[in-house]
C-alpha cells in the first residue's frame, strides 16, 4: 500500500539533491504537485506585476465625439466635456470681464431669482422630455389641486381644503360599526350631486341598496350613477378596478367618430372592504385542507403590488379612489398597551394622500321625528395640508311616505349642517381668537345636549335673544358667502380650484397660467 499524503507539511522545490537522481537516460523523476502549484503561484504574480505596469487602454471616442473633435460639417473643434469625470484638471483660467459680470448674479442679492429661473429652466427641459403634466416645481404641485365641493365647512376644515380633490386616494378606516359604509355612500352622493357617479367593488357581500339609496336619495330602482360588483376574491376587486378605470377613460375619450364627453365626469371608485375576501390561493389552500389556518400574508402582499402599479393611474383624470378597511385592537404584551392595527399591514400608506379614521361619539340619537347615532371623522393622514383635525357629525333616519308606491321608505341624511356649528364650538383656543379678531362672534346653549343644542350670532345678523338650533345656524352660514369666505380664511383652509368643464384641460390653462 503507497504513502498517503495528508498535506500536513508542504514540499519543498526542486534542490540539488533533487538532480542528483538523475537516471542514466538523463530523466528526472516527477515533481511532486505542491511544487508546481508553488512554481505557478510564482509564475502568476510576475505576470500581474508586469501587467500592472502597462498603461490602461484609452477609450475610444464615439463617431459623434471624432466628428466634433475634427471640427467636421462647419464645427468648430471643442474639447467634450464630462460631467461625471472625478480626475484633476489643469489650475483655470482667470474668467474674463463678461464671465465675472455673469458670476456676480450668483453672489448678489438677485442670487434667489436666479436660482428659482435655474431649477425653471430644468422643469421646462423635463417637461419637454417626460410631459407637461408629469413634472411640476413645488408652488405648481400645490396649486395644481382641482376638485368637488363639499355640503359643510366642517369637512373643509377635517382636510383643509375647500373641495374634495380628485386624482388622489382615500382609505376610511375604523372599528366594526362606526359608519364606514355609509360614509363612503355619503361621499358618492357627492359625486352624483356634482353631474358624476360612482362605482363600488362590494367585497364584504353586504351591500345594503336601501341604506346606500336612502342616502343618495333615490329610490331602491332608481340607483342610476352608481354601479355595484359583487367580488368573491381578493384579485377579483382589483380585475373589475382595473377593468372600470381603463374602460371608464376609454368611453369618456370616445374615438373621432363616436367622441365621448371627454374628462368632465367625476367618478369614485370605492372598495369596501379591501380586506373583504381571502385570495384565490388561500381560499384553495382552505377547499383542499378543510379548515382555515396559519399562512403567509399573501393579501397583503397582493394590494401591496397592486397600488404600487396602479395608484398613478388616477393621475391627470377626474377620479378618485377611496379604499375601506378596518382598524382592530392588538395588545403589545410587553407594555400592556391597547394599539390599533388595519389588517394587510401599511399597504396603502405610501399611495394615499387622505386616511380618515371613524369613531363613534354618541351610540344612540333618539327623538320622536328622527333616530340617529353621533360619528367623529379624524383626518390622521394629510398629504395636502394638517392632520390630525376632526370633526364631530350626526347620521340620522326616519321614515317618509311615499305616495307613488304608497309605502314608508327610509330617509337617511349626514347632518352636516350641524357639523357646522359643532366645528365652531370645538374649535381649538387659537382659532376661536382669530374669529372674534376677524369680527366673528358666536355664543352656545346646551351645547352637549342630545338635540336641543342652540347657538346665535350677530355676524349672522341675529338678535341678541335669538337662538336657533345647531343646525339652523349651521344652515345660515352655509348660504351667507361672506360669512364662509371669512371662516376659510381664520380656519387656514387652503383655496382650490372648483372642476369646470374637461378636467386635463382645465389643469393646462392653470398651469398654463402660472408660467
Amino acid at each position: 500500500m503507497g504513502r498517503v499524503d495528508r498535506g500536513l507539511k508542504p514540499h519543498r522545490e526542486p534542490d540539488a539533491e533533487y538532480f542528483e537522481q538523475q537516471d542514466s537516460s538523463g530523466k528526472l523523476p516527477p515533481i511532486k504537485k505542491s511544487a508546481k502549484k508553488k512554481v505557478a503561484k510564482k509564475t502568476a504574480k510576475k505576470k500581474a506585476k508586469k501587467k500592472a505596469t502597462k498603461p490602461a487602454k484609452k477609450r475610444k471616442r464615439t463617431s459623434e465625439e471624432r466628428e466634433v473633435l475634427s471640427g467636421a460639417a462647419g464645427k468648430v473643434a471643442v474639447k467634450l466635456h464630462d460631467y461625471d469625470d472625478q480626475t484633476p484638471r489643469k489650475k483655470k483660467k482667470k474668467p474674463t470681464k463678461k464671465q465675472k459680470e455673469v458670476l456676480a448674479q450668483w453672489a448678489g442679492d438677485d442670487r434667489s431669482r436666479h436660482r428659482d429661473a435655474l431649477f425653471s429652466g430644468v422643469a421646462d427641459l423635463a417637461r419637454t422630455k417626460f410631459g407637461h403634466s408629469s413634472v411640476h416645481v413645488a408652488k405648481e404641485a400645490d396649486k395644481l389641486v382641482v376638485g368637488i365641493p363639499m355640503p359643510t365647512i366642517a369637512m373643509e376644515w377635517l382636510i383643509q381644503q375647500n373641495v374634495l380633490p380628485l386624482s388622489v386616494v382615500y382609505v376610511i378606516v375604523g372599528k366594526w360599526a362606526t359608519c364606514k359604509s355609509a360614509f363612503l355612500y355619503e361621499v358618492f352622493r357627492w359625486f352624483a350631486k356634482f353631474n358624476g357617479g360612482a362605482i363600488l367593488n362590494e367585497v364584504e357581500t353586504k351591500f345594503s341598496p336601501d341604506l346606500c339609496s336612502s342616502i343618495m336619495g333615490y329610490s331602491s330602482d332608481e340607483i342610476k350613477p352608481i354601479i355595484v360588483n359583487r367580488c368573491t376574491s381578493c384579485e377579483e376587486w382589483q380585475d373589475m378596478l382595473t377593468f372600470y378605470l381603463k374602460h371608464q377613460k376609454r368611453l369618456m375619450v370616445g374615438t373621432q367618430k363616436d367622441p365621448g364627453p371627454g374628462r368632465t365626469i367625476p367618478v369614485a371608485f370605492g372598495v369596501d372592504s379591501v380586506m373583504g375576501k381571502a385570495a384565490e390561493e388561500a381560499q384553495k389552500k382552505v377547499d383542499d385542507d378543510g379548515h382555515g389556518g396559519r399562512g403567509f400574508a399573501i393579501e397583503a402582499l397582493s394590494i401591496a403590488k397592486f397600488m404600487r402599479a396602479s395608484a398613478h393611474k388616477f393621475d391627470n383624470w377626474p377620479f378618485a379612489l377611496f379604499l375601506v378597511n378596518h382598524l382592530k385592537e392588538k395588545k403589545d404584551e410587553s407594555t400592556g398597551r391597547v394599539e390599533l392595527t388595519m389588517p394587510g399591514g401599511d399597504f396603502s400608506s405610501f399611495q394615499e394622500s387622505f386616511e380618515l379614521h371613524t369613531s363613534v361619539w354618541r351610540e344612540k340619537i333618539d327623538t320622536e321625528g328622527f333616530d340617529g347615532v353621533g360619528v367623529r371623522i379624524k383626518c390622521k393622514k394629510n398629504g395636502l395640508g394638517i392632520k390630525n383635525r376632526q370633526v364631530r357629525t350626526r347620521m340620522l333616519w326616519w321614515e317618509e311616505w311615499n305616495e307613488e308606491l304608497e309605502e314608508y321608505q327610509q330617509k337617511t341624511v349626514w347632518d352636516w349642517d350641524w357639523a357646522t356649528t359643532a366645528l365652531l364650538y370645538d374649535l381649538p383656543g387659537k382659532y376661536k381668537t382669530r374669529l372674534k379678531e376677524l369680527d366673528f362672534d358666536i355664543q352656545f346653549k346646551s351645547p352637549d345636549a342630545n338635540v336641543e343644542c342652540f347657538a346665535q350670532s350677530k355676524a349672522l345678523g341675529m338678535g341678541k335673544d335669538q337662538w336657533e338650533t345647531f343646525a339652523d345656524v349651521g344652515k345660515m352660514i352655509r348660504e351667507n358667502t361672506e360669512v364662509m369666505e371669512l371662516l376659510r380664511t381664520a380656519l387656514f383652509i387652503k383655496r382650490r380650484a372648483l372642476m369646470k368643464g374637461d378636467y386635463l384641460e382645465q389643469l393646462d390653462t392653470m398651469l398654463g397660467e402660472m408660467e
